[in-house]
């Protein structure tokens, strides 16, 4: 399982992930550039679950290029 986090000026965003899902754990409501399922949309008995991440990569590719990037040193004093 894959952890991560990312601060906005909103708030911050907790994600937990492995190879099949991605679960999202927010304390603003989403940016309207991502698509996402709300949790508690599954009461509701004609929910959809979102499959992908769009065009826009969601929080989840922000986590994944965070992280591969975290080890690069850019100031090269």
């Amino acid at each position: 399982m894959r952890t991560g986090k990312l601060e906005f000026d909103e708030g911050v965003v907790y994600e937990l992930s492995d190879d099949k899902f991605i679960f999202n754990l927010m304390n603003f409501d989403k940016h309207d550039c991502f698509q996402m399922t709300n949790i508690f949309e599954i009461l509701n008995p004609n929910y959809q679950i979102v499959v992908g991440v769009g065009k826009d990569g969601g929080y989840h590719g922000q986590l994944i290029i965070s992280s591969m990037l975290s080890g690069i040193n850019l100031d090269e004093d």
